[in-house]
């Protein structure tokens, strides 16, 4: 139904924590997406071995030594089997939510953002137990909404791709993310807002998904 791809930084200490975290929750997403993870950072070698992911490790980079934006998507696209693509910051984790609002837009050209919501987690999550619920209660006690300029997961069709004709915006900088939302408009496709319902995480960050409208 979907392919997730993402770009990760080192998996040390807490700091790989959180993509641990994240990764587990995609690859219990149901029906399972195909996954891709991209660079050649310590340990994502590792991570795409122990979930099943695709590791590309040559990615396109600025003179900083960043990753290109405009190349992760091209090379998703290209190797996506799916409807789908989509692009998730490496600290997000995804909800069952999510492939329930794709069924309800299959065959629709269009791309779907939602907020997130932000939640301190310090420990590993058990995907063994009652984790969704457990985590959707300490969301709504302690999580805080981000804003606007805080998009960090993108749900767009793997058509769009080739049209976006992508500035090379470097991975972790400012604005890319609500370009997107506006070159998405100006091709005249629908951006859906799917805020209200759905949860996704960070340290957490948590985005909230939700009706597609």
């Amino acid at each position: 139904m979907v392919t997730v791809f993402s770009h990760f930084k080192p998996f040390q200490g807490h700091a790989g924590l959180i993509p641990r975290n994240a990764i587990m929750s995609w690859a219990a997403l149901r029906p399972k997406p195909r996954l891709i993870f991209f660079g050649a950072a310590e340990g994502t070698a590792e991570a795409a071995q122990m979930v099943g992911a695709e590791h590309i490790p040559a990615v396109r980079k600025n003179q900083y030594g960043a990753a290109i934006m405009s190349d992760l998507f091209a090379q998703a696209a290209d190797r996506a089997t799916t409807e789908y693509i989509c692009y998730a910051n490496g600290d997000m984790i995804l909800m069952p939510e999510l492939t329930a609002a794709l069924q309800r837009i299959t065959g629709l050209e269009c791309l779907m953002v939602g907020y997130r919501t932000n939640l301190d987690v310090t420990t590993e999550i058990d995907f063994s137990g009652p984790w969704q619920d457990e985590l959707r209660r300490e969301t709504a006690a302690n999580g805080s909404r981000g804003i606007d300029s805080e998009i960090d997961y993108f749900v767009l069709s793997k058509s769009l791709v080739g049209k976006l004709r992508m500035p090379d915006f470097a991975i972790g900088r400012a604005c890319w993310d609500n370009w997107m939302i506006f070159r998405v408009r100006q091709l005249g496709r629908p951006v859906i807002d799917i805020s209200p319902s759905v949860l996704y995480g960070s340290h957490l960050r948590l985005a909230r998904l939700g009706q597609a409208h």
